[in-house]
Protein backbone atom coordinates (compact mmCIF):
# COMPACT_ATOMS: atom_id res chain seq x y z
CA UNK A 1 0.00 0.00 0.00
CA UNK A 2 2.63 2.11 0.83
CA UNK A 3 4.22 1.52 -2.21
CA UNK A 4 2.05 2.55 -4.21
CA UNK A 5 0.12 4.61 -2.09
CA UNK A 6 1.67 8.39 -0.50
CA UNK A 7 5.31 7.23 -0.97
CA UNK A 8 4.81 6.85 -4.63
CA UNK A 9 3.03 10.21 -5.02
CA UNK A 10 5.42 12.04 -3.23
CA UNK A 11 8.72 10.70 -4.58
CA UNK A 12 7.46 11.55 -7.63
CA UNK A 13 6.06 15.08 -6.83
CA UNK A 14 8.72 16.00 -4.43
CA UNK A 15 11.71 14.40 -5.85
CA UNK A 16 11.70 13.53 -9.65
CA UNK A 17 9.43 16.42 -10.05
CA UNK A 18 9.50 19.65 -8.26
CA UNK A 19 13.40 19.21 -7.65
CA UNK A 20 13.91 19.92 -11.28
CA UNK A 21 11.23 22.07 -12.33
CA UNK A 22 12.44 24.63 -9.42
CA UNK A 23 15.92 24.51 -10.60
CA UNK A 24 14.86 25.28 -14.14
CA UNK A 25 12.85 28.14 -12.77
CA UNK A 26 15.66 29.33 -10.19
CA UNK A 27 18.22 29.44 -13.28
CA UNK A 28 16.45 30.85 -15.96
CA UNK A 29 15.68 33.86 -13.08
CA UNK A 30 19.03 33.98 -11.72
CA UNK A 31 21.14 33.51 -14.53
CA UNK A 32 24.19 34.38 -13.06
CA UNK A 33 23.56 32.15 -10.37
CA UNK A 34 25.99 28.69 -10.47
CA UNK A 35 24.26 25.63 -11.32
CA UNK A 36 25.19 24.23 -8.09
CA UNK A 37 23.61 26.96 -6.00
CA UNK A 38 20.50 27.03 -8.10
CA UNK A 39 20.23 23.49 -7.09
CA UNK A 40 20.79 23.73 -3.36
CA UNK A 41 17.87 26.55 -3.35
CA UNK A 42 16.08 24.22 -5.61
CA UNK A 43 16.61 20.77 -3.48
CA UNK A 44 15.57 22.61 -0.07
CA UNK A 45 12.73 24.40 -1.50
CA UNK A 46 11.09 21.33 -2.57
CA UNK A 47 12.10 19.65 0.92
CA UNK A 48 10.38 22.66 2.69
CA UNK A 49 7.44 22.23 1.17
CA UNK A 50 7.45 18.26 1.32
CA UNK A 51 7.77 19.05 5.18
CA UNK A 52 5.06 21.57 5.14
CA UNK A 53 2.54 18.83 3.77
CA UNK A 54 3.00 16.57 6.50
CA UNK A 55 1.63 19.60 8.86
CA UNK A 56 -2.49 18.53 8.69
CA UNK A 57 -2.18 14.69 9.26
CA UNK A 58 0.27 15.43 12.08
CA UNK A 59 -2.04 18.11 13.45
CA UNK A 60 -5.21 15.54 13.15
CA UNK A 61 -2.85 12.91 14.84
CA UNK A 62 -2.02 15.18 17.47
CA UNK A 63 1.66 14.32 16.66
CA UNK A 64 3.20 18.01 18.15
CA UNK A 65 3.40 18.88 22.01
CA UNK A 66 4.26 22.72 21.24
CA UNK A 67 6.37 25.07 19.14
CA UNK A 68 9.67 22.97 19.63
CA UNK A 69 8.01 19.35 18.71
CA UNK A 70 6.85 21.28 15.65
CA UNK A 71 9.97 22.82 14.85
CA UNK A 72 11.94 19.45 14.88
CA UNK A 73 9.40 17.62 13.19
CA UNK A 74 9.83 19.59 10.23
CA UNK A 75 13.30 20.32 10.19
CA UNK A 76 13.51 15.96 10.52
CA UNK A 77 11.37 16.01 7.29
CA UNK A 78 13.47 18.51 5.29
CA UNK A 79 16.25 16.06 6.39
CA UNK A 80 14.78 13.04 5.62
CA UNK A 81 13.04 14.16 2.84
CA UNK A 82 17.10 15.22 1.59
CA UNK A 83 18.13 12.18 1.76
CA UNK A 84 15.25 10.40 -0.43
CA UNK A 85 16.18 13.53 -3.07
CA UNK A 86 19.94 12.33 -2.43
CA UNK A 87 18.62 8.31 -3.19
CA UNK A 88 17.04 9.51 -6.27
CA UNK A 89 19.33 11.22 -7.51
CA UNK A 90 22.81 8.99 -6.99
CA UNK A 91 20.92 5.99 -8.25
CA UNK A 92 18.83 7.61 -11.07
CA UNK A 93 15.96 5.55 -10.20
CA UNK A 94 12.65 7.15 -8.14
CA UNK A 95 11.77 3.72 -7.76
CA UNK A 96 14.53 3.24 -5.61
CA UNK A 97 13.28 6.04 -3.45
CA UNK A 98 9.96 4.99 -3.47
CA UNK A 99 10.76 1.78 -2.09
CA UNK A 100 12.92 3.50 1.28
CA UNK A 101 10.52 5.51 1.61
CA UNK A 102 7.77 3.02 1.94
CA UNK A 103 10.14 1.29 4.11
CA UNK A 104 10.65 3.73 5.83
CA UNK A 105 6.87 4.60 6.44
CA UNK A 106 5.68 1.16 7.18
CA UNK A 107 9.00 -0.49 8.34
CA UNK A 108 7.61 -2.10 11.51
CA UNK A 109 5.40 -4.47 9.36
CA UNK A 110 8.63 -5.79 7.46
CA UNK A 111 11.16 -5.41 10.81
CA UNK A 112 11.30 -5.43 14.55
CA UNK A 113 13.25 -2.38 15.36
CA UNK A 114 14.61 -1.92 18.93
CA UNK A 115 14.17 2.34 18.46
CA UNK A 116 13.44 5.20 15.84
CA UNK A 117 17.06 5.67 15.91
CA UNK A 118 18.38 2.73 14.50
CA UNK A 119 15.50 3.37 11.08
CA UNK A 120 17.08 6.92 11.05
CA UNK A 121 20.31 5.41 10.48
CA UNK A 122 19.38 2.83 8.36
CA UNK A 123 18.06 5.76 6.36
CA UNK A 124 21.24 7.35 6.09
CA UNK A 125 23.10 4.94 5.37
CA UNK A 126 21.36 3.95 2.31
CA UNK A 127 22.80 6.98 0.21
CA UNK A 128 26.10 6.55 1.33
CA UNK A 129 25.83 3.23 0.04
CA UNK A 130 24.53 4.32 -3.31
CA UNK A 131 27.45 6.97 -3.51
CA UNK A 132 30.30 4.56 -2.70
CA UNK A 133 28.74 2.33 -5.59
CA UNK A 134 28.63 5.30 -8.00
CA UNK A 135 31.90 6.00 -7.07
CA UNK A 136 32.88 2.43 -7.14
CA UNK A 137 32.23 2.23 -11.05
CA UNK A 138 33.50 5.49 -12.16
CA UNK A 139 37.04 4.32 -11.13
CA UNK A 140 36.31 1.28 -12.45
CA UNK A 141 36.13 2.70 -15.65
CA UNK A 142 38.97 4.96 -15.78
CA UNK A 143 41.36 2.07 -14.83
CA UNK A 144 39.91 0.50 -17.95
CA UNK A 145 40.32 3.07 -20.18
CA UNK A 146 43.88 3.62 -18.67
Amino acid sequence: GQFFGNALYEEILFRAFLITQMLVLIKKKKRKWSWNRCFLIALLGSQVIFALIHIPNRLYQGSYTGVGSFFADQFILVILGSLLAGVFLLSRNVYAAIGIHALVNKAAVFFVLPSEDLKLSAFLVIPLMILANRMKAKSKKKDEKA
